[in-house]
This record gives structure tokens, sequence and C-alpha cells, in this order.
């Protein structure tokens, strides 16, 4: 048989409801304004090296945002930020936008992707992102399309998220430009 090429398209729906929004963190025990994980938690994803930088944002930071997990994995948070992450698990695709949503900023840490659809799941929802610059491809993506930014190491992880959380019309311009690089 010949190979095939097969894929999947992103619907161009509108940035999901403030209201849902804040329902979706109520139920989950957060605040609005988040950071937020997407995908399979194990080691091949960047994720440890994650919770490494995310524990050094959390020593830096004046008001550090919590770590919310959507999906699933059995890589668990280390004992030092376990209290400060929360576990969405499987979101359902309905929920998935408002979790996105919510947050201020999707990290994905991996260095292995070959296209990132969490990246624009994200920008779809209004959501900019923070990507490993190792990653060519997510680098790429957000050189690109505006709507991101990238670190190397734990310092410039929490510039990144700082960055976003300090200046919600940079956080705005970054996401908009992620939208319409993925529409």
């Amino acid at each position: 048989n010949p190979p095939r090429v097969v894929g999947c398209g992103f619907d161009d729906e509108p940035v999901p409801a403030e209201e849902a929004v804040q329902a979706f963190a109520r139920r989950h025990g957060l605040d609005r304004g988040y950071l937020l994980y997407a995908g399979r938690r194990e080691a091949g994803k960047g994720v440890a090296e994650m919770y490494r930088h995310y524990a050094a944002y959390r020593r830096t930071a004046a008001r550090p945002r919590p770590l919310a997990l959507m999906g699933t994995g059995d890589l668990g948070p280390p004992p030092d930020i376990a209290a400060h992450v929360v576990d969405l698990g499987f979101v359902s695709p309905t929920e998935r936008a408002v979790a996105y949503a919510g947050a201020d900023l999707l990290i994905q840490p991996s260095r292995l992707e070959s296209f990132g659809m969490v990246l624009f799941e994200a920008w779809l929802a209004g959501t900019p992102v923070l990507v490993n610059e190792d990653s060519d491809v997510l680098r790429s993506h957000c050189e690109q399309s505006g709507g991101g930014l990238w670190f190397r190491d734990g310092a410039t992880f929490s510039e990144g998220v700082q960055m976003v959380v300090d200046d919600p019309a940079l956080a705005r311009r970054l996401a908009a430009a992620g939208r319409d690089y993925a529409l």
C-alpha cells in the first residue's frame, strides 16, 4: 500500500467566555492566571526539567503562579513544589480550551516535538506560550508567529514567565499573534 498522509485541523472557535474560565478554575481550586503544562508527564517530554525550572521560578518570583498539569503520566512533581502543582488529569475536549484560556502561559518544555499541537490549542484559546529553545520546531513556531517566548535554563524560564505575568499587554500581543498564526 502506498503511504498516506493524515492530519488534523483546528476549528476557528471563539476564545472561551470568561464565565466558563472562572468556573473551570474554581472547580479545580485555582485562580485564573496559572501556568499550564499539557501533555504526557514523562522525562522525554522535558517534564523533569520543567519541574526544576518551576522550582527556581518559585524561589525568585514575588507572587509565583501555581502550575497546573493537564494530561496523564507517572512523572509527578518533586516534594519541594508538589503543594503548588494542581493535577487536572485528562480534560475533555470541551474543557481543554477553557483550561488553556484560564492560564497566563502554556509551558512546553519538550526538545523533541515534530509539530507542537498544544501550542496551537493554547493560541486558539488566547494564551501565549513558553517553549524550550532547544526544540527547533517549537522555537520556529514562536519566531514565525510572534506568539511565544523560549527558555534555555532556569533563569530564562523565570524571566519568560515574569515577562508575561507582569505585562498583560505583552501577553495579549503574544496570544493574538499566535492565534493569527494558528488560523
